[in-house]
């Protein structure tokens, strides 16, 4: 999709703060309510906005795409 972080790039491209949604493989949507929380050597780390909680897993750039 042309609205995803561009695929291939490499995470430190979404600044930490960005809102995101993120894609769910299993069922092709998109989720809103979503922040960059950090950035590691190959994913992002996102916090859900509604409690604060950082999901346990980190996502793809290609998973994420900015609100």
């Amino acid at each position: 999709m042309t609205n995803r972080v561009a695929a291939g790039t490499a995470p430190g491209e979404v600044a930490i703060g960005t809102r995101v949604e993120i894609h769910n493989v299993d069922l092709e949507t998109w989720s809103r309510g979503f922040q960059v929380a950090g950035i590691l050597s190959d994913a992002y780390l996102v916090r859900r906005l509604s409690d604060g909680f950082i999901l346990p897993r980190g996502f793809r750039p290609d998973d994420l795409r900015p609100c």
